[in-house]
């Protein structure tokens, strides 16, 4: 294990990391006393955000102090591949590096999975620094019930048309999701606005709408569509009206700690079949490209590749490594096509007493395999219900039982999706200074690349990197 000096830095840069870290190490202490999840959720992700606000801050000191390591890891990592193949050409690129020390790994070479554990750690602390990401929500709310009733009484010409109740959901990033009560023509209604945050494209609401449109007559548990407002309007964004369904999430994106109903997972994986067995003719739009065949994919690949570039500037070793594994093992053969719903986690799906009441947020659905939905929702699932029992009931009510390999190529695929969605969000965020884009891109962003690493190469260097990489605070002077 490799140890890293230190050095103190009094300049104005150090200071200010200074001054993000007590912010952190404050707010952090404060969060979990408050009793009110509505300023303590708030508290504990700006607590988050300083800490990246000090690693950033602090990123040159860590790129001295790791160098010598970094260099010495090479060294090692190529003194060890040459042992092991006298005739290999080993690699100046260090993503290129990751790579071929997980391929020495697979093929038995002794320490190759250690050395690489360690080089994937270094990088790690390199880019991000010491980094935990809380997993609660924050959300805003921008317009009240009186201009909701004016909508609505004009949209319905309806003289009394009321709105009583407007409510913003916390999460969410493309869309905003607004809970409307109302009564329209003498009838209470419960309604839900997706609607286009100020200063993002609309380009992916219709097609989510005509989707959602497309599978209406079905009997899939989904919110049904009712109508749409394609441009800006007096509500602000674009967005389009749905029925609100009864039902809460049993978890976010990252999962659920607890075990969930049986009868919930039942429905979900019956659900499920029956999306996939939705005729593909019979999507004319969806928000996303195809995912069918093995050319769509690498377009797929190109595209995120290009998305994390105009995000963030020249790939990271970690992430340059993960998009070359992903050309690597994209699946081949015939694989079956689907409507999927391309965010399938339990983040977006509904229940009440125990029973799978709605599958939400379509604005990711498109034409692929349906091993792409399986391996996404198995990452949240998994942990609170014995997975193999609920593909089963998914075979069961029609559903394709999974190709091993296929799912392993979406689960690095949805990790490191979902990680350069967050760089994205952290652009954005520096244009609107939304709070939740901020927490996107500076506290889940290296969460979801963790994950991704350890899928693809089996290592994980997230939150118990080896102290010795971790640069040491710098020496107090009195």
């Amino acid at each position: 294990m490799k140890t890293i000096p230190t050095a103190p830095s009094a300049s104005e840069t150090g200071v200010a990391a200074a001054v993000a870290s007590t912010l952190q190490q404050q707010l952090g202490a404060l969060a979990p006393a408050i009793p009110d999840p509505a300023l303590a959720g708030p508290l504990a992700y700006f607590a988050a955000a300083s800490g990246w606000a000090a690693s950033a801050l602090e990123a040159p000191q860590r790129a001295i102090n790791l160098g010598p390591v970094l260099d010495s890891l090479r060294a090692d990592a190529r003194a060890l591949l040459r042992a092991s193949d006298p005739d290999a050409a080993t690699s100046s690129d260090d993503a290129a590096l990751i790579g071929e020390l997980a391929a020495a790994a697979a093929h038995g070479v002794p320490e190759a999975q250690n050395l690489l554990a360690e080089f994937v750690a270094a990088l790690r602390v390199l880019e991000d620094g010491p980094l935990d990401a809380p997993d609660l929500d924050a959300g805003g709310v921008q317009v009240g019930v009186d201009a909701v009733s004016a909508y609505l009484r004009q949209y319905h010409a309806d003289p009394n048309a009321t709105a009583h109740e407007v409510n913003y959901l916390p999460g969410g990033f493309s869309k905003t999701t607004i809970l409307v009560s109302a009564t329209i023509r003498g009838e209470r209604r419960e309604l839900v606005l997706r609607q286009v945050p100020d200063g993002l494209g609309e380009h992916t609401l219709a097609q989510e709408y005509a989707v959602l449109s497309a599978v209406a007559h079905t009997d899939l548990p989904i919110p049904k569509p009712l109508w749409i407002e394609e441009t800006p309007n007096s509500l602000g964004g674009s967005f389009f009206a749905c029925t609100r369904v009864p039902g809460a999430a049993l978890g976010n994106v990252f999962g659920v700690e607890d075990n969930i109903p049986q009868s919930f997972a039942q429905d979900l994986a019956e659900a499920l079949a029956r999306l996939h067995t939705v005729a593909p003719s019979t999507i004319t739009a969806a928000p996303r490209s195809p995912m069918r065949n093995p050319a769509e994919i690498q377009a797929a690949i190109d595209a995120l590749e290009t998305l994390a570039i105009r995000a963030a500037g020249p790939l990271s070793p970690r992430v340059a490594a993960l998009l070359e594994w992903l050309r690597a093992n994209i699946p081949t053969g015939d694989r079956p096509t689907a409507l999927l719903h391309g965010d399938m986690s339990l983040h977006n799906v509904l229940a009440h007493e125990g029973r799978l009441t709605a599958l939400l947020d379509w604005e990711l659905s498109h034409l692929g395999d349906p091993a792409e939905d399986l391996a996404f929702l198995r990452q949240s699932l998994e942990p609170a219900f014995p997975w193999e029992d609920f593909v089963d009931r998914y075979v069961t009510a029609g559903g394709v039982r999974p190709d091993p390999a296929a799912e392993h190529f979406y689960t690095v695929w949805q990790e490191t999706w979902r990680h350069i969605y967050c760089l994205n969000h952290r652009h954005i965020f520096l244009g609107n200074r939304s709070v939740p884009y901020m927490v996107a891109g500076v506290v889940f962003s290296s969460r979801f690349l963790d994950s991704a690493i350890a899928a693809a190469f089996g290592v994980r260097s997230g939150h118990s990197e080896p102290k010795s990489l971790i640069p040491a605070p710098a020496a107090e002077t009195r």
